[in-house]
């Protein structure tokens, strides 16, 4: 597995994948998270976060007893030094992975 800090894009090319594109959750800024890895802040990764837990109930991975509740939690943004980007990048890379994201390069 390549560390996220080298990886810049998600590409959605698996038929399943393709399809999450087309959820009533996946809003413009997600996808334009998934464009540049590279310049997403900590409220950006818990946006993407926020999007694979809403992705995982909708085709039932994950049972929560109220998804409503997740969604509309508020978020203080803080500033992350660069240790705790790296480890947020890394946890977010191993999650799209487990869902057979294509990860590439820029």
């Amino acid at each position: 597995m390549r560390r996220s800090s080298t990886l810049s894009q998600i590409m959605f090319r698996k038929r399943a994948n393709v399809r999450w594109l087309k959820s009533r959750h996946t809003k413009p800024e997600i996808l334009a998270n998934c464009e540049d890895l590279k310049v997403l802040g900590k409220g950006d990764f818990k946006a993407l976060m926020k999007w694979r837990l809403a992705i995982r109930l909708e085709i039932g991975l994950d049972v929560k007893a109220d998804p409503a509740a997740e969604a509309t939690e508020d978020v203080t943004v803080e500033p992350m030094d660069e240790e705790e980007q790296i480890s947020e990048e890394v946890s977010l890379t191993k999650m799209l992975i487990w869902l057979g994201v294509q990860l590439t390069n820029s």
